[in-house]
């Protein structure tokens, strides 16, 4: 049986006029899943460092997350995303 993990996503490289509310579309959009906290950690940056939380994902589930947005060509940008 696997276990329920509480897990938190970093993105960054995303440009700073990007909305929280287009960011969690973005990531709804190819992963189906919807984060349960959302923070803007680094303001002064030009690429803002985002930490998203979420609940109820079973092992593995946040790496799939990873691995469908990292590299993702958004906004003439290449999204880095990271566990953590």
């Amino acid at each position: 049986m696997m276990n329920e993990f509480a897990h938190r996503l970093y993105l960054t490289n995303i440009p700073p006029e990007v909305t929280e509310a287009e960011i969690r579309a973005l990531v709804f959009k190819y992963t189906r899943q919807e984060p349960v906290d959302f923070k803007r950690v680094d303001e002064v940056s030009e690429h803002p460092v985002y930490v998203l939380s979420f609940n109820g994902l079973l092992d593995g589930e946040l790496q799939e997350i990873v691995s469908r947005l990292h590299d993702l060509y958004w906004h003439e940008h290449h999204i880095v995303a990271h566990v953590i």
